[in-house]
């Protein structure tokens, strides 16, 4: 199996065993009697990460991003990070997100409005298969998607975030992962560099059943 240990993620792996059978013939008092051996054939999960770690920008005042001047600046904006996926059968996919504060943040579990005063940031993640490693656009928050997960100061579990189709070496898929939300924009206490958050993901991948 091909895989890469990080820091952020982490992977389960769940093995489907089939039996290859190969069988041969002995004599015995004259007739020919058939004797098979069942042997075990593992199946191989075949991941790659090429990025652990990406930055999240807080951009509370929507200044102008470098080298984004055609993009409407977003007060939370995170980089894609990408499970390159070469498993030759499909897999189902859960994720495990921990999410962690510095200084006068804290985690909204619900999107803020321009009347919430305290230093607070709603943060959700969102997983999308991909044929190719590219940005994510912000989907809009959807409390009842799937593949949505809103980040708290505690791990959530959430089952079946994504099915990565079977892929090959020469023809791989991949699941990508970034983060979007908002933040207070007129706090009582200004914004300051100190105001930090980060966002773990622990992935487990469960290998479908060919034409399940």
């Amino acid at each position: 199996m091909k895989r890469k240990k990080v820091m952020s993620m982490v992977f389960t792996l769940v093995m489907v065993l089939t039996l290859a059978v190969p069988a041969f013939a002995v004599v015995e008092n004259g007739l020919s009697v058939f004797q098979a051996t069942a042997t075990t054939m593992l199946p191989i999960i075949n991941v790659d990460i090429s990025k652990t770690q990406s930055p999240i920008l807080l951009n509370p005042y929507k200044f102008a991003v470098a080298d984004e001047e055609d993009k409407t600046p977003s007060e939370i904006q995170g980089s894609v990070i990408a499970v390159k996926n070469m498993t030759q059968t499909d897999l189902r996919v859960s994720a495990a997100v921990t999410g962690s504060v510095s200084g006068g943040v804290s985690f909204s579990t619900m999107p803020l409005t321009s009347t919430v005063t305290a230093k607070k940031a709603f943060v959700y993640g969102v997983f999308t298969v991909q044929e190719g490693n590219d940005p994510i656009d912000d989907p809009g928050y959807n409390s009842a998607a799937a593949n949505q997960v809103v980040v708290k100061a505690s791990t959530v579990n959430k089952k079946n975030v994504a099915r990565l189709p079977a892929a090959s070496e020469r023809e791989p898929n991949y699941l990508s992962f970034s983060v979007f939300g908002n933040c207070t924009s007129s706090p009582k206490i200004a914004w300051t560099a100190e105001d930090t958050l980060s966002v773990a993901v622990a992935y487990s991948f469960r290998m479908v059943p060919i034409g399940s």
